[in-house]
C-alpha cells in the first residue's frame, strides 16, 4: 500500500508522508500507522486551504472554478470558505498565522 501511494505522489505527498513518519519515528509498513499519518496530512492540508481559496476569490476566480479544483460543488465550497458562511471560521484570515 505505501509503495503504491508513494508511486502516485512521488514528490509532494510521498515526501510529506515519509518526512512526517521520520519526524514521529513511525514505521510506514504498519497500516494503522499509515492511516494515522494520512489523516494527519489531510488535517494539515485542510488548515492550509482558506488562504489560497480567499486569494483565488480576490483574484477573480468563481466558486465554480474553486469547487472544481477541490472536487466539490460550488455550494459546498462557498459554505466552507465564503466570508458570509455560517460554518466557515470567521476569524480567518484576520487572526490566523498559518505556515503552509
Amino acid at each position: 500500500m505505501i509503495e503504491d501511494c508513494q508511486a502516485l505522489w512521488p514528490y509532494s505527498a510521498g515526501r510529506a508522508w515519509t518526512t512526517l513518519a521520520e519526524r514521529r519515528g513511525a514505521w510506514l509498513g504498519d497500516d494503522l500507522t499509515a492511516t494515522t499519518l494520512i489523516g494527519s496530512l489531510i488535517d494539515q492540508a485542510e488548515r492550509c486551504l482558506p488562504e489560497p481559496v480567499t486569494n483565488a476569490r480576490l483574484n477573480g476566480h468563481s466558486w465554480e472554478q474553486i469547487a472544481h479544483a477541490l472536487a466539490t460543488s460550488p455550494d459546498e465550497a462557498r459554505l466552507r470558505f465564503g466570508p458570509d458562511s455560517p460554518v466557515a471560521d470567521g476569524r480567518w484570515p484576520h487572526d490566523h498565522q498559518l505556515v503552509c
